[in-house]
């Protein structure tokens, strides 16, 4: 079945992947721990071209929480994704 090729691991991997695209679905972008001291928040831009691609902004963090972080980081990020669109299509695209 999907994701059989990751063994005992898939179903940590597919629990992330649905926890990912909940967040997603709620605020429009989902986050993920990058590398030990690194989390990232990411979105989806659709292209003029009909691709798909993702935008994404990476911060440090300490052993504490990062929501303060996500809450800062968050909105440019949207912001940047709107701007970029906006940005296409005023100018026909890439």
């Amino acid at each position: 079945g999907g994701g059989s090729h990751y063994g005992e691991k898939w179903p940590k991997y597919k629990e992330r992947i649905d926890t990912s695209r909940a967040k997603y679905a709620k605020d429009g972008y989902c986050r993920s721990r990058v590398v030990l001291g690194m989390e990232g928040i990411a979105t989806a831009v659709m292209g003029p071209d009909g691709v798909l691609y993702t935008l994404s902004v990476s911060y440090a963090v300490g052993d504490d929480d990062d929501g303060p972080l996500e809450a800062r980081y968050a909105p440019v990020l949207l912001s940047l994704r709107d701007a970029i669109e906006i940005a296409w299509s005023e100018f026909g695209g890439v």
